[in-house]
């Protein structure tokens, strides 16, 4: 499959290598820019292999996208990817959230999740629309919150491996052309900001 990756860091670098490993044909990687960080780990990846770096700003500008892509993966983007981008793709563009969607919609999910005390949680790999975390999912699966977890130890043990099943499961049903779609339940979403210290603001969705 012909895939641009959307993203940065960790998360980005990992999806880069699960691609090339699978034998996906990665045509682009786009990361943000200004380079606040110059060592980017998906940016670095990319240049060792030699593949080309777009600039992403707050918005992928769809004008920068390639022609003949399967799918856009976004790993670790806070940027907004329109519709006008996603539908370059045959397939759209998927992204990674770390929350079983509907709850916890919004940039700090994981946050939201320790302050709140739950002990369950999860991750998504949904199929993007014009909304914000609201298009239909593809995969979840979801994991124990450990009474002394915070944001990093989450994410590092159970969150982030998760994203790589998640992904490799949903380029796998791509694949197989066995590529299903499940509607969120708005009627069980939660929405929040971006969590700032011992914040305890919700909002509607």
């Amino acid at each position: 499959m012909r895939v641009v990756i959307v993203g940065q860091k960790w998360l980005g670098a990992e999806v880069f290598k699960l691609c090339a490993d699978s034998g996906h044909e990665i045509v682009a990687v786009v990361t943000p820019f200004p380079y606040t960080n110059p060592i980017d780990r998906l940016r670095a990846a990319a240049s060792r292999r030699a593949v080309p770096v777009l600039a992403l700003g707050k918005t992928l500008d769809a004008s920068i996208m390639p022609h003949g892509v399967d799918v856009i993966l976004a790993a670790h983007s806070f940027a907004y990817i329109p519709r006008p981008a996603h539908d370059r793709a045959k397939f759209g563009a998927l992204a990674f959230h770390p929350s079983l969607l509907p709850r916890h919609r919004g940039p700090s999910a994981i946050d939201w999740t320790i302050a709140q005390g739950e002990r369950i949680t999860g991750g998504t790999v949904f199929k993007l629309d014009d909304g914000y975390d609201t298009g239909p999912i593809v995969v979840q699966d979801w994991c124990h919150v450990r009474p002394e977890d915070n944001a990093s130890t989450l994410w590092r043990r159970e969150l982030a491996p998760m994203a790589l099943r998640l992904f490799s499961r949903a380029l796998d049903m791509l694949q197989r052309d066995d590529f299903r779609l499940k509607e969120q339940d708005n009627s069980l979403a939660t929405c929040e900001p971006r969590y700032v210290g011992n914040a305890t603001r919700r909002t509607s969705c």
